[in-house]
C-alpha cells in the first residue's frame, strides 16, 4: 500500500542515515593500492543513473600515472559527487564535465606532484551562503528528498585521508565546481 511505501522509505532513509553516521565516525582503515584514476571515475559513472538529458563530457589527461589510493573510498566520492550534480540538473537536460591532469609542484625543491580532478555540472548552482557549510555533517538541502547531510561530510573526510584536498565554487543558475587536489606520494 502507499503507506507502507512510505514506511520503506522511511526505513531505508534511516538505515543510510545509521550507516553514513557509523562510517563517519569510525573512518575505516585505508586499503592502499595503485590505482587508475580515469578508469575509477568511468567506473563510478556506471554506478550512476544518468537520465538520457545528461551528457558527461570526459577531459581525462592520458599522463596521469597511477596513483596508491582506496579504490572503494574514492569511488565513494566520485559516485556522491556525481550524484548531487544530476540532482542538480533540472529538467533532466545539462551536463556534466570531468577532468583530470598532473599538477607542478611550485618549486623545483618539491617534487611531489598533484593530481587535478574537476567535476562541474551546469545544474541549478549553490547558493553563496551555503558554500562554507556543504561539507559539514548534517548540512543539507535536501531533507525534504531524504538527504542526510552526511555525503560531502564524508566526501571531504576520504578525501583528507588521502591527504588531499577538496573545495566548491559555485554561482546560482550556472552550476558548481568540485576541485579535488590528491598527491601522487603518499
Amino acid at each position: 500500500t502507499e503507506k507502507e511505501d512510505k514506511l520503506r522509505l522511511q526505513a531505508d532513509n534511516m538505515e543510510k542515515l545509521v550507516k553514513d553516521l557509523l562510517n563517519y565516525s569510525r573512518p575505516k582503515e585505508l586499503k592502499l593500492s595503485l590505482v587508475n584514476i580515469n578508469e575509477l571515475i568511468d567506473m563510478s559513472l556506471d554506478l550512476v543513473r544518468l537520465d538520457s538529458g545528461i551528457t558527461v563530457e570526459r577531459h581525462y589527461s592520458e599522463t596521469v600515472p597511477k596513483k596508491n589510493g582506496d579504490i572503494d573510498q574514492m569511488r565513494r566520492v566520485f559516485t556522491n559527487i556525481l550524484e548531487n550534480s544530476i540532482k542538480s540538473i533540472k529538467n533532466e537536460k545539462g551536463r556534466i564535465k570531468i577532468s583530470t591532469r598532473p599538477l607542478r609542484p611550485l618549486s623545483n625543491f618539491r617534487r611531489n606532484t598533484w593530481l587535478y580532478i574537476e567535476f562541474l555540472d551546469d545544474g541549478e548552482g549553490i547558493p553563496e551562503d551555503f558554500l562554507d557549510k556543504i561539507f559539514e555533517p548534517f548540512f543539507t538541502t535536501r531533507k525534504n528528498e531524504g538527504g542526510s547531510g552526511m555525503g560531502l561530510a564524508i566526501v571531504k573526510q576520504i578525501i583528507e585521508s588521502h591527504k588531499g584536498f577538496i573545495d566548491v565554487t559555485s554561482k546560482l543558475g550556472k552550476g558548481t565546481i568540485f576541485n579535488i587536489r590528491l598527491p601522487y606520494l603518499r
